[in-house]
């Protein structure tokens, strides 16, 4: 774990005397406490994610408050990721003074989220997160006792995160939103918006800290949070409030629906297989649950899974098992697109979110962490060039933006600037024909056309390259079709297999400046 800093938790916690009445903010999440369920009955013990800004600040202070009220033993924990510097030593510093002034004792770690997110090839939003809450997990086992780790998520967040769930593609559980009780996670804000929280912190005259990069909108949280909500609240005021229900009801009749799926898994018997570091299953062969095994009870319920809802719930499992940790990013276009491919001809290849590749060989599909960045070509529509058709590429400038036709649609190719620094996850996520490249690795002579001989393309990030006939026939691409595939050529260099590969030479890296978006699309489209 990361090096920690801080005092430690001492024995016994110092209370704080209170005699004033309960703001009626402070009131409603103690109801909503009591109605959830939210405390462990035995050790009514919270450990406090406290990051300083307006939504943590509040959980603290009204924990704090109902510390008496409620029989609370209250600690709080601050997780420095090393990202803003300066900036974030200053959200510490305010963090250890609130936490003096309440008497609530406080454990601090300080983590390098950057570092982690470069050795793990994840986003540095993903790495901050798994590393903080590495940070709650190690700080709760420092207790004296087991209890509660309370984060400050409210409604706003949750209406948001349905709405991301429903974007990526979702079933009925990713319409349930967060939940007020996981494992050893509490939300009790879960009950309040975030202007009720601000209109309490002003009440109480007390401030917090303001995070710059919750206003970096390529994030797509944060868009949703300050461009996609204000607007359906134009729409709604009390859009949040109405989402937020919707997923409570959801939630509650999940509860019903999961022990349904637990009893079908259980009745499901489906063949893995290992092949080195894959694991592998087949689709075709998941059978429907045997109807004699389930009970009554659910015999109903069951018997409405068809035998595609049924798939589609293993698969799902399947995902989040070998995934480790990414499958919540995994939606119901995944599971549909896994199920349309393991029922072609041939094998394919399809790279999932976070790095991951789904590979198909005839009814067996893999899945594996990939260091490539292979794509998909099953598509309808896709680019195939007429006889001898070629394009030359013009020399753009930062912020131009040109559009060509070529096989049978519209290319579209443009410049942007880009600051040094992390790479974007937007520039990670390839889709079949959509790419992004380091323009500063390009020369000018770029051109798309058909392939020709001694055409190659790099293939691996130590540069390594392969002729591209060879790739052709890994990728089991039919003969008639090789000539017809646009490439991005710059000389007999290969930059982008259209629909398949983006050469490693032109990734996206760290200290990209330019970067070149080139797209296709149907004409019609």
């Amino acid at each position: 774990m990361a090096e920690e800093s801080g005092q430690d938790f001492p024995d016994r916690e110092k209370r704080q005397d209170r005699t004033c009445p309960l703001h009626p903010l402070e009131r409603r999440v103690r109801d909503f406490i009591r109605e959830e369920g939210l405390l462990d009955p035995d050790h009514r013990l919270i450990l406090a994610a406290v990051s300083g800004g307006a939504d943590s600040v509040a959980l603290l202070r009204i924990l704090s408050a109902l510390r008496e009220e409620e029989n609370l033993t209250l600690y709080a924990v601050h997780v420095e990721h090393g990202i803003r510097g300066e900036e974030s030593r200053q959200d510490q510093a305010f963090v250890e003074r609130l936490c003096q002034a309440l008497s609530v004792p406080l454990k601090v770690f300080s983590v390098d989220a950057p570092a982690y997110a470069k050795e793990k090839k994840k986003s540095l939003e993903e790495a901050a997160r798994e590393l903080r809450y590495q940070a709650f997990y190690e700080a709760e086992r420092d207790l004296p006792a087991q209890g509660r780790i309370a984060v400050a998520h409210h409604r706003d967040d949750n209406a948001e995160t349905v709405l991301l769930q429903m974007i990526r593609g979702t079933g009925w559980r990713g319409l349930c939103g967060l939940k007020p009780l996981s494992d050893r996670i509490i939300r009790p804000l879960l009950c309040t918006s975030r202007r009720e929280i601000e209109a309490y912190l002003k009440d109480l005259n007390q401030p917090y800290r303001t995070d710059r990069t919750n206003l970096d909108t390529s994030i797509p949280r944060n868009r949703i949070r300050r461009e996609v909500m204000p607007l359906l609240s134009s729409i709604n005021e009390q859009a949040a409030l109405h989402i937020s229900q919707t997923a409570e009801v959801m939630r509650r009749m999940s509860r019903d629906r999961e022990e349904e799926i637990r009893r079908m898994e259980e009745t499901i018997e489906y063949r893995k297989e290992r092949k080195g570091d894959r694991s592998g299953l087949f689709p075709s062969e998941i059978p429907l649950a045997d109807q004699a095994e389930v009970p009554p009870l659910f015999r109903k319920r069951l018997s409405a899974l068809d035998r595609d809802s049924q798939r589609q719930e293993v698969l799902l499992l399947w995902y989040r098992t070998y995934m480790k940790g990414s499958g919540k990013d995994v939606g119901r276009s995944h599971i549909l697109k896994t199920l349309e491919l393991s029922e072609e001809k041939g094998n394919h290849s399809w790279l999932l979110p976070h790095g991951y590749c789904l590979r198909v060989e005839g009814s067996l599909i893999y899945l594996w962490k990939s260091r490539d960045r292979s794509i998909f070509l099953h598509e309808k529509g896709r680019p195939l060039l007429a006889s001898g058709e070629n394009l030359l590429l013009p020399h753009l400038s930062a912020g131009e933006k040109r559009d060509f036709s070529l096989a049978g649609g519209r290319l579209e190719i443009s410049l942007t600037e880009r600051k040094k620094g992390p790479v974007e996850p937007v520039f990670k996520m390839a889709s079949a024909y959509t790419n992004y490249l380091d323009y500063d690795m390009i020369s000018d002579n770029l051109r798309i056309r058909g392939r020709m001989p001694g055409d190659r393309i790099a293939l691996s990030a130590s540069g390594g390259h392969r002729k591209l006939k060879d790739f052709f026939m890994d990728q089991k691409i039919p003969r008639e079709e090789r000539d017809r595939i646009p490439l991005l050529c710059s000389g007999s260099d290969v930059l982008l297999v259209m629909g398949f590969r983006l050469a490693s030479d032109v990734w996206i890296r760290e200290d990209t400046r330019l970067v070149l978006r080139i797209s296709w699309r149907e004409a019609d489209s």
